[in-house]
Order: C-alpha cells, then sequence, then structure tokens
C-alpha cells in the first residue's frame, strides 16, 4: 500500500512539473498573440450596469 502511495506521489509531481510548464508556455504564447484592442482600459468594459430595473420594466 505505501508503494502504491509513493508511486501516486510521484505522478503527481510529475504531473505537477509538466503542467506549471505548458501553463507558462500558453502564457508567453497568449501575450505575444494578444492584440492590444483587448489591452485598451477605454474599450473594455469592466462593470456592467444593474438590469434588473430595465428587465422589470420590459414585463410591465
Amino acid at each position: 500500500m505505501a508503494e502504491e502511495s509513493a508511486e501516486y506521489d510521484d505522478f503527481l509531481t510529475d504531473l505537477q512539473s509538466v503542467v506549471a510548464q505548458r501553463v507558462e508556455e500558453l502564457r508567453a504564447r497568449q501575450s505575444a498573440e494578444t492584440p492590444s484592442a483587448f489591452n485598451d482600459d477605454e474599450k473594455v468594459v469592466r462593470e456592467w450596469p444593474e438590469l434588473t430595473g430595465r428587465i422589470m420594466e420590459e414585463f410591465r
């Protein structure tokens, strides 16, 4: 039983390093491919207005 647990722990350790490497590769590729329009604060909607009141008016 202890041998299986150690083998599983080794698997998780290997998996963790592979996943971390892939995430770093994806981040580097994403930052290189992201158009500047998506990074422009004037063009990105960060907060949406409360729509509940407008929806209630539509049903009346």
